[in-house]
């Protein structure tokens, strides 16, 4: 157990038990080295975070407008329909406008919307022939069973859209490959994604403010995602027995998970998905930038992995950090053990 001031209690972990440690192959433990930074983990592909990120397939690569009239014939569109009058035109004018001409562009095979969709507008998207990547930024749709003839769509990021009854329609999507869902309660059932064998990028982003209102359904449905290589899981909850549903991700190369897994449950995922970069495989994170220590005002702060661990301080908590470590190398310790002295059939 590691004894922490009242302010940085930590939550402590008994011992792993052989009952709880039950494991059917063999684990190589990991060397315990010193402190490599996130960014340098992931040093080789530098994937981080997602297709849908902070990176160029997030900016639009084209210049925002307002009217078709602007359009230049590019294969990138990005639009914002103004929300206000703008040189006395009102918005739907602008709507209508947009309405009218995006069934006809056959050109663009990249679409970003910037601005609330509307069911309207999302009706026109849907019959854009060629449509190959589509970023909603909010919407206030209910339902998005028109997006079925969307037959070319490889990308898509649904943004905040509190009101869509079900994703069910994302079921039809064969040639979907990269799916990024942010703040839409619907996302929490997860049977839509039983059919997108194809799926190499999977993202579902909850609420920050409340992570327990975003509740996923079984992690089962992402079992025949035998192409997925991707899979964020933020700000969401999970129950602890869904974990073994990842065990059979076997093409599985990056993933991001909520920090809310007991010591045993983060190193038995270990076991099972042995090359997958995970930053719950660490037994501290990196220095968190945004937040400074108390007490030396060094931004040295880090993360434990395991559930109801603290925020400790590399200058401050040296001890307590390494204690944590060597908690977790006892553990990954005894499930060797428990593996080497198993009765062979």
């Amino acid at each position: 157990m590691l004894n922490i001031p009242a302010k940085n209690q930590i939550t402590s972990n008994k011992s792993p038990d052989n009952n709880e440690l039950k494991v059917h192959k063999r684990l190589n433990l990991r060397q315990f080295e010193e402190i490599t930074p996130f960014n340098t983990y992931f040093q080789e592909e530098k994937p981080w975070p997602g297709y849908w990120g902070f990176s160029s397939n997030h900016i639009p690569s084209t210049s925002t407008i307002n009217h078709p009239l602007q359009y230049n014939q590019t294969e990138n569109l990005s639009i914002s329909i103004p929300t206000h009058s703008k040189s006395g035109i009102e918005y739907s004018s602008f709507s209508d406008a947009w309405c009218k001409q995006l069934p006809h562009l056959s050109t663009v095979r990249t679409l970003w919307v910037q601005t609330s969709l509307s069911q309207d507008l999302f009706f026109s998207i849907c019959k854009m022939p060629h449509l190959e990547k589509l970023y909603i930024q909010s919407s206030s749709l209910r339902s998005i069973s028109a997006i079925v003839s969307l037959k070319h769509l490889t990308h898509l990021f649904l943004g905040h859209s509190p009101n869509i009854e079900n994703l069910d329609s994302l079921y039809f999507l064969n040639s979907l490959r990269w799916l990024h869902l942010q703040s839409v309660p619907a996302a929490t059932n997860l049977s839509f994604l039983e059919h997108l064998s194809r799926l190499k990028g999977l993202e579902i982003f909850g609420c920050p403010q409340n992570s327990d209102q975003y509740q996923l359904s079984s992690l089962f449905s992402l079992s025949n995602l035998f192409h997925l290589e991707w899979l964020t899981l933020e700000d969401v909850s999970l129950s602890r027995k869904e974990l073994p549903a990842l065990y059979s991700l076997k093409g599985l190369k990056y993933l991001y998970l909520p920090n809310k897994f007991s010591l045993k449950e983060v190193a038995l995922l270990e076991y099972h998905l042995p090359k997958v970069r995970c930053e719950l495989f660490r037994p501290i994170s990196n220095p968190i930038s945004e937040q400074s220590c108390t007490q030396c005002k060094r931004h040295s702060l880090v993360r434990l992995n395991g559930r109801g661990m603290p925020l400790l301080c590399l200058n401050c908590h040296p001890e307590l950090i390494a204690k944590h470590k060597k908690l977790y190398e006892t553990i990954l310790t005894k499930i060797n053990r428990l593996i080497a002295n198993k009765p062979k059939d």
